[in-house]
C-alpha cells in the first residue's frame, strides 16, 4: 500500500471495536486513567516535535512524504501532512485538557513550612512544562499547513473554553488560558528564534526576550490569582481574553507583512514558513466563500449519486438492488464504485480517482449504507447529547475533575466531527479517537458526585421484611431487570 492510502476494511473496524471494547470494559482506576492519557499525551509530543524537526530539515527517519502537498509540510509518521495533523488536532486539546485536571486542587503544591512560596513556585514550574509540551503541537500542528485540522483544533479550544465558564469556574479558567497562553509565546519566540517569523529585526536573541517575558508574565499572573481579590483577576482575565481576541483577528493581516527574516524560497528549494503560513489562512476565506474545498466539492457530488442510485459494474448483476441503500456496496470498495460515476480528470485522459471522499460520513454511508451513516453519526451525538445533559441538568452536582475531562472530550470530538467532515480520517487518527470513545464510555465510574442509589426493597433484613412483601419485590426487581436487559439487547441489534 501507498502510505496513507489504507481503507475500511472490515477487519480494521473489528480491530477499533476491540480496542473501545477493552477500554470501555476494563478502564476501572485512576492508575490506568492517568496512564492513559499520559500515554496519548506523549505521542502527540512526540508527533509534535518530529513534525517541527522534518520542518527545519532533521528528518533523520527519512519518513517525508510527497503526497498531500509536497515535502515542505510535516507528515510526520503517517505518510500524509492532512493525518499527522489530524492525530495532532486531538493530542493539543487532550493536552490542555490534562493540564486543567492537573491544576484543579488549588493546594496541591503544598511543599514545608514554605508551603506559599512552594505552592508557587511549583504552580509556575508545571505550568511552563505544560506550555512547552503544547507549544511543541502546536508547532507540529503548524508546520502541517492543514486548514481542516486547524480549523478543527480552534473549535476545539474554543468550545473547551466556552464550556469551563459556564460550567466550571473562573479560577480553573484562568489557569488554563495560562497554559495556552504561554505555549503560544513560546511558539512565537521559538520562530523568532530560527528566524522563521520577524516582526523587528532586532535578531535571534529576541526570541529569548519573548520567552523571558511570557515567564515572567505567567509567574505574575499565577501570584496575583493567589494573593489578591477576584475584582483583580477579573481585571487580568479580562485583559488576557481582550488579547486573545485582538491577537486572533489581527492575526492574518500581520502575517502578510511578514517575511523580512524569511526569503521568499528556502535552501531546500520550497517557500518559507511565512509565505506557507500566509497562503494557506488566506485560502480559507476564499475556498469557502467560493465553494472549492480544494476539489472536495466534486467527491461529494459523485458520492451523493452513488448513494441515491447505486449503480452497478455492467459486466455484472447487483445482488440484492433494493438492499443496497441500507448496507451499502461494502466495507473498503469506495475506491472501485467512485470510478462507475468518476468525471474526467485534469488530463481529461484518466477519470479522478479518490480513494476517500473527503467527507468521513458520505463516505461510510456509501460503503455501509444507510445503517454505516446512521451509527457513524450516532457515535458523535450520543456524546454530544451526554455532555448537554451535564451541562443542563447535572451543572454542579458532579465531580470536578469528572466535568473537566467529560467537557473536554466532548469539546475534541466536537472539533473531530468537524474535521471529519472536510478531511481524511485514516488509521492513525481513528486509532486516537476510538481510544477516546472508549474512555468517554468508561467515564461514568469517575464519577464521585454520583448519588447514591437508595436500597431496594429486597435488600433489607429478611426478619424485617414479610414473605409475602419479599415475593413481591423478588417478582418486582425480576420483571425491572428483564425489561433492562431486553431493550439493552434490543438496542445493540
Amino acid at each position: 500500500e501507498i502510505p496513507g492510502q489504507d481503507g475500511y476494511s472490515a477487519y480494521t473496524i473489528a480491530s477499533y471495536g476491540v480496542l473501545f471494547s477493552v477500554i470501555a470494559t476494563h478502564l476501572k482506576s485512576r492508575a490506568q486513567l492517568d496512564r492513559l492519557l499520559g500515554a496519548v499525551v506523549l505521542m502527540g509530543f512526540l508527533v509534535g516535535l518530529y513534525s517541527v524537526l522534518q520542518h527545519y530539515d532533521h528528518d533523520f527517519f527519512n519518513l517525508v512524504e510527497s503526497t498531500g502537498g509536497g515535502k515542505s509540510r510535516g507528515s510526520v509518521f503517517m505518510g500524509n501532512p492532512i493525518f499527522a495533523a489530524a492525530v495532532l488536532s486531538m493530542t493539543v486539546p487532550i493536552t490542555l485538557m490534562v493540564a486543567a485536571v492537573n491544576f484543579r486542587d488549588e493546594t496541591w503544591g503544598e511543599w514545608g513550612p514554605w508551603a506559599r512560596v512552594g505552592q508557587l513556585g511549583m504552580d509556575a514550574l508545571f505550568t511552563f512544562l505544560w506550555a512547552l509540551v503544547l507549544s511543541a503541537q502546536i508547532l507540529g500542528l503548524m508546520f502541517t499547513y492543514s486548514r481542516g485540522p486547524w480549523m478543527g483544533t480552534v473549535l476545539a479550544l474554543f468550545v473547551f473554553l466556552a464550556i469551563m465558564a459556564i460550567s466550571l469556574g473562573w479560577r480553573i479558567l484562568i489557569r488554563t488560558v495560562l497554559v495556552l497562553g504561554l505555549s503560544s509565546v513560546l511558539a512565537v519566540a521559538f520562530l523568532h528564534w530560527q528566524g522563521s517569523v520577524s516582526v523587528i529585526n532586532f535578531g535571534s536573541w529576541l526570541g529569548f526576550v519573548i520567552a523571558l517575558l511570557g515567564l515572567a508574565g505567567t509567574f505574575t499572573i499565577l501570584y496575583v490569582v493567589k494573593n489578591f481579590k477576584r475584582a483583580t483577576v477579573f481585571i487580568l482575565a479580562a485583559g488576557a481574553i481582550i488579547t486573545i481576541v485582538v491577537a486572533s483577528a489581527i492575526a492574518p493581516s500581520a502575517l502578510s507583512g511578514l517575511g523580512s527574516a524569511d526569503s521568499t524560497v528556502s535552501s531546500a528549494g520550497v517557500p518559507s514558513t511565512t509565505n506557507q503560513l500566509e497562503g494557506r489562512i488566506s485560502s480559507i476565506k476564499s475556498e469557502v466563500l467560493g465553494g472549492a474545498f480544494g476539489g472536495r466539492t466534486e467527491h461529494w457530488k459523485v458520492s451523493w449519486t452513488l448513494i441515491k442510485n447505486r449503480p452497478w459494474f455492467k459486466f455484472d448483476d447487483l445482488s440484492f438492488p433494493w438492499l443496497r441503500q441500507l448496507i451499502g456496496y461494502g466495507p473498503d470498495l469506495f475506491r472501485y464504485t467512485y470510478l462507475l460515476e468518476s468525471p474526467p480528470g485534469n488530463w481529461h485522459f484518466y477519470p479522478l480517482e479518490p480513494d476517500h471522499a473527503h467527507n468521513f460520513f458520505l463516505h461510510q454511508i456509501v460503503e455501509q449504507g444507510i445503517f454505516g451513516g446512521v451509527a457513524s453519526l450516532s457515535l458523535f451525538a450520543s456524546a454530544f447529547w451526554v455532555a448537554s445533559h451535564h451541562l443542563i441538568f447535572r451543572k454542579r452536582n458532579t465531580d470536578l475533575m469528572y466535568r473537566l475531562l467529560l467537557f473536554g472530550l466532548v469539546s475534541i470530538i466536537f472539533g473531530r466531527f468537524f474535521e471529519m467532515s472536510v478531511g481524511v480520517a485514516r488509521i492513525s487518527d481513528l486509532t486516537v479517537l476510538w481510544v477516546l470513545f472508549g474512555l468517554f464510555a468508561a467515564l461514568a465510574r469517575f464519577d464521585a458526585g454520583r448519588q447514591e442509589k437508595p436500597e431496594s426493597v429486597a435488600s433489607l433484613p429478611t426478619e424485617l421484611t414479610p414473605l409475602r412483601n419479599r415475593r413481591r419485590a423478588s417478582r418486582a426487581t425480576s420483571a425491572q431487570s428483564l425489561s433492562t436487559a431486553l431493550m439493552f439487547r434490543l438496542a445493540v441489534v
